[in-house]
């Protein structure tokens, strides 16, 4: 079973790579290859959902999703 704190290491590693993201790289398109957890992470960090509804939902595939920061 996935409990919240399972994703919490993720979200902050997410969170400091986000910032060197958005400096080296703004403006441009990259691609980031990584578990859900990450994926979950962008959302919150990024769409400002909450991790414990993310992690209560059900995951669907999809072949790719797109975030603006």
């Amino acid at each position: 079973m996935t409990t919240i704190g399972d994703h919490r290491p993720e979200e902050a590693v997410l969170g400091r790579a986000k910032l060197g993201l958005i400096d080296r790289w703004d403006g441009r398109r990259i691609l980031l290859i990584a578990h859900s957890a990450n994926k979950w992470s962008l959302d919150r960090l990024l769409g400002g959902a909450r991790i414990e509804a993310l992690v209560r939902s059900l995951f669907v595939w999809n072949p790719g999703w797109e975030y603006r920061a």
